[in-house]
This record gives structure tokens, sequence and C-alpha cells, in this order.
């Protein structure tokens, strides 16, 4: 990309021309009403092909159903890769998503998957190795990097090896004084037992604990690690035989056309040992170089939590790992709170503004960093801006990440299988017409933030999470089957076990991609932005501005710039061209995406107008 200075500022993600024709107003700020020249045009050569990728993220058992039996399949996907990825990168009737992470496919007694019973092959539910060959050509063939869950913290207490080592382990009762399990010589005779934890209860102590989530085995004395549950044992990762092992279905998958790996629970590979368990995951990088011939293959961990993940950054190397300070379970997550403080502040302006009151806003001090929060109720009372709360979790989450490790990369997924959905998040801070621009808003926060993106499959429709009071079903009500269409049932999945019939709130899919103002259609604009503008994910980001409603942020990559101007109020904004905190004065939008296609962001002499809740690229 040539050597630019380009301005992207979010109003929902928006871009006019200086020089477009027509125009029409919103709240009487004056808009464009077609897309800027730049937007219209072809730049996707753009786009660079590295291991920055836009992940859709896929349950196969609730996407699509290709022979009839109620379960996805690999050809299901198959069928359906079009709808993710058609080749075409201005495509308007494919996501573009380039990069596919599938949830666990392994053999397994649950529709989860996450307990494996075979390493080596495809669940005979989803299909074969030779309908897994079929998939990863036509990726290959796309640029769609496949990566897949790698569950190796357990298996399935079906698997051969846990079902060999109970057998054997039921053959001894001698074990080690110090640490409590089978003694060498045991596991020399049975090396089964050298691929579980198991701990002997002395008959005579009967205070004995053990250590973490240890289940009994019947008839015997021994007890087995199971952090999950008893259907889940531990895997030793301490002992080489299951290093080997390890390394060996690395092997397997990525000789058959896998790019990496998401690497379930790392947080519980040694749950008494830290230094152990980051010594694994930088075994398992280690790895992916060597069988790629110094390469590396992508890596994602998932477990560590918000306030540790600053130590895993520090102490392991060529691995990302989720973000669960943006995102995380249960709407706790800090961007769900940037959209609740978005609609609280919105409506306390117009509150104070239809009562003639003059808003009192906070001013930053040496002890308090906070800006424009409104405090007409009082100290103690303030209603938090949203703009500056945004600014404000990026940069320290930024710092944490980068003091720890400055080649750290950030891995944004807003949501997925383990937590409720984004439309359910929205719904219990907006009214219900604007549950669709309010998701437009969270995905166009969540996807312009710098690292890799993951994108749980039936966000790109805001499907809604089943109900949430029944503890049993909590998580098959959040891994629906995907929203094809309310009228063509061919493909429809049924519903995982436990998960009860929800009603959704948007439209399906098949209505939704022939609609311009669909979040869908934002979805495929917001990855094809990406691709015409490599900044967005590569680039080291910072602020350089903040207003009340809106908040300026730099990304440099390169020899280039961009700055993204995010608009937090629900209505259009005009903001000052002296007021963005730009080193040149800007003389063309480039891109703009917006909840409404008749609104477009426009450029003036003295301002640029933004629609509500929108980002725009200049």
């Amino acid at each position: 990309m040539k050597k630019s200075i380009l301005y992207i500022l979010a109003s929902t993600l928006l871009t006019t021309s200086l020089f477009s024709c027509g125009s029409s107003s919103q709240n009487g700020v004056s808009l464009e009403k077609i897309q800027p020249k730049f937007q219209s045009e072809n730049h996707t050569d753009n786009y660079v092909n590295d291991n920055y990728k836009n992940f859709y993220q896929l349950l196969v058992y609730s996407f699509f159903d290709s022979n009839g039996d109620g379960i996805g399949d690999i050809n299901g996907v198959i069928k359906k890769f079009d709808y993710i990825n058609d080749g075409n990168r201005n495509s308007k009737k494919s996501l573009g998503y380039d990069g596919i992470y599938f949830l666990p496919i392994f053999p397994s007694p649950t529709y989860h998957k996450y307990d494996a019973t075979d390493y080596y092959s495809i669940d005979p539910k989803y299909g074969t190795l030779e309908d897994f060959k079929n998939l990863i050509e036509i990726a290959n063939e796309r640029g769609v990097d496949i990566i897949l869950d790698l569950a190796v913290n357990h298996t399935s207490n079906q698997h051969p090896w846990f079902k060999q080592a109970i057998s054997d382990i039921k053959k001894i009762d001698s074990y080690d004084k110090k640490t409590m399990g089978p003694t060498e010589e045991d596991m020399n005779q049975y090396p089964s037992l050298r691929y579980y934890n198991f701990i002997h209860r002395q008959v005579d102590s009967d205070d004995f604990t053990p250590r973490g989530n240890y289940h009994p085995i019947l008839g015997t004395n021994w007890s087995y690690e199971g952090q999950f549950n008893d259907g889940m044992p531990d895997l030793n990762l301490d002992q080489q035989i299951v290093k080997d092992e390890v390394k060996d279905i690395m092997k397997f998958w990525l000789d058959r056309g896998v790019k990496g790996f998401r690497l379930d629970a790392v947080q519980h590979y040694f749950d008494q040992d830290k230094q152990k368990t980051y010594d694994f995951i930088n075994q398992i990088a280690d790895w992916g170089k060597e069988l790629t011939n110094g390469k590396g293959c992508f890596l994602c961990g998932e477990g560590p939590w918000s306030d540790t993940v600053d130590s895993y950054y520090k102490n392991t190397h060529d691995v990302t790992y989720l973000n669960f300070n943006y995102g995380a379970p249960d709407g706790k997550g800090k961007l769900n709170n940037v959209l609740s403080n978005s609609a609280l502040y919105n409506k306390k302006i117009e509150k104070l503004t239809k009562a003639k009151e003059e808003i009192i806003y906070s001013v930053p001090t040496e002890t308090n960093s906070k800006a424009f929060d409104i405090l007409n109720d009082g100290v103690g009372f303030e209603t938090r801006c949203a703009a500056d709360y945004f600014r404000s979790i990026v940069e320290n989450w930024d710092k944490k990440m980068y003091d720890a490790n400055e080649n750290a990369i950030d891995t944004n997924f807003g949501t997925n299988h383990d937590t409720i959905r984004a439309i359910n998040l929205m719904s219990g801070q907006f009214d219900e017409k604007d549950y669709q621009t309010a998701c437009k808003f969270y995905w166009g926060l969540n996807n312009t933030l710098s690292g890799y993106t993951f994108n749980y499959y039936g966000e790109e429709i805001g499907m809604r999470a089943g109900d949430q009071s029944i503890e049993q079903n909590k998580d098959p009500n959040k891994r629906h089957p995907m929203y094809w269409s309310k009228t063509n049932t061919e493909g429809m999945t049924n519903y995982a076990p436990g998960g009860s019939p929800t009603e959704q709130y948007l439209p399906p899919a098949d209505k939704q991609m022939n609609d311009a103002n669909s979040l869908w259609n934002f979805i495929r604009e917001l990855n094809r932005v990406k691709a015409c503008f490599p900044e967005i994910a590569r680039g080291k980001q910072k602020f350089v501005k903040v207003g009340s409603t809106y908040t300026v942020m730099e990304k440099s990559y390169n020899d280039s710039k961009i700055y993204l101007l995010y608009n937090f109020s629900n209505k259009a904004s005009s903001i000052k061209l002296n007021e963005l905190g730009l080193e040149e004065v800007p003389t063309e939008i480039k891109y703009s995406l917006t909840s409404s296609v008749s609104y477009y962001s426009k450029l003036t002499a003295e301002t640029i107008n933004v629609p509500a809740y929108s980002i725009t690229i200049i």
C-alpha cells in the first residue's frame, strides 16, 4: 500500500467524499446520500495474505445438514462455503471471511466434542477425512485458513487410552509415597498409566483430600484427575509419551492442510504449576515451527482470564490469547460495557437537553483521567462517557499486553460458544428497534481493534441465544441451529441436546443477504474494509482525541497511518475538523460504514458530519 495518511472516523464505520453529489440530513445534520468514490471502487488489492485473518467460528453440529439426519456436517460446510467466502473479496453475496475456526470435529460421545475419543479422525456424524480433504482444497483455492480446536488438556473417558489405563490401574495397589501416583516400575510395566493423573487414597488416611478435581475409580483406592467433570479425564502432559502424542496429532492435521489450532483450556494444563504450563505452551509453539519448516502455525490459547493473561504473554512465545477483557461470559466483557455506557449517556443527554439544562462534564485531573462524564447529578453519580471509556479500556489493555510482550498480538472475539450472544447483551440496554444498530456498532468496535478477529457463526445475522436460567441448558442454548431461512428448512439442523427453541429478533440469513441495511451486509462490508486497509488489523493503535461523543484512534503500520473516529452518539454529529486531533486537514473521505445506507459521512470546509453510531475512513 502506498504511503498515505488515512483518517478513519467512527460513527458506525462511515466514509464520504468531499466531491460526492447528493445530500440528505439526519436530525438536522447534513450527510451524503451515496458512498464515497473510494468505497465504490475495488481496493482489495491492498489485501495482505498473512496470519491476520478474520476467522468465522463454526460449530459443525449446528451449521448446515447435508444428509437430512438433523446434524450439521463437513459436506454441509462445503455446500455453504460460498456463504463464508466465494473467492471474490468484493462479493455482495459472501461474507468474505478469510479464516474458519472449527470447534472440535474429532469423534466424541457428546455434541460439543470437547472430549475426544480419537484425535486422528473426523466424527462419523460430521463426515470423513476425505470430506475434510475436499474442504481444505476449496479453502486453499480461496485463500481461507482453516484452524481446529485442539483440546489436549483432557480426553473422553471413552478414549482407548483411558479405557486401557483404567484396566491397568486396577491391577496395582502400590504407589509412590511422594507423588501418591503409580510407581515408575508400574508405569514401565503399564505405559497407559503415564497418560493420565492418578492419585492413591491411603486406607488409613480418612482426611486425605486429593488436589484439584479427582474422581474415584470404583473398586479401587485410586482416583483420576478431571478438572471439568468425570467424563473428561485430564492428560498427564508431564509425560514424554503424552507430549509425543500431542506433537503427532499436530503433525497429522498440519500435513492435511490445517494452518493452526485454538488451544482449549490452556490454564488447566498444569493447574498446580504455571511454569510447566508456560513451558508446554512454548513446546507446542516450537513444534509448530518444526512441523512447518520454520514458518510456524497459528496458535491461539483459550483460558487465561484478563487478570492473568499478561503473565502468559510474558512467559510464552508465538501464541495469541483470546481477549476475555473485551468479550467475556455472562455479559461481563468491557465492550458490552461500552455499549451500555453509550445507551445511558445518550439518554442522559436527551433528558437534559429536553429539560434545557446545561450539561456539566468532568475534566481529567492528575488523579482521575476520566473525561466528559456527565456530572449533573453530582459527584458519585456520574454518567460515564462511552467514548472516553472505550479509550481507557483499550489503552489500559494495550499497555498491559505490550508491557508483558512487545510482540504480542491480540485476539478479539466479542462472543463465542461459551458466552451469550451480542443481541442478548443489547436487548438489556437498547429498545428493540435499535438492536440491529447496536449490534452493528458492537462488531464495528470489536473488528476494528488491532489483532486477529474471531466472529461466532450467526452473529452476522444477530442470532439470539436461548434461555439461560437453567444451568444444564445454558451452553446448548448458546449453540442454536444456524438460522438460514424461515420458510426453507433445507439444511436446518436440530437443536443441540438440551437446547430450546428460541424466537429470533432479526430476520434469517436469506432475508438479510438481500437487505442492504441488514447486519449481514454490515459485517460483509466490515470484512471488505479490512481487506482494503491492512492497518486496521496490523497497526499499533493510540488515541489522539476524545470528545464527549466521539474518539479518534491512530493506527500506524509500516509507512502508513490511518485514523479511526468512532461516533458513539445515537444521533448524527457534526465535528469541527480542528477538533479531530489529526496531523493534516482531511480532503477526502475514503470509506463509510453506517447503520443505514441512506446516510454517509460528509466532509465540509470546516466539519466532518457523521451518522449515528458510525465509523469513517478519510
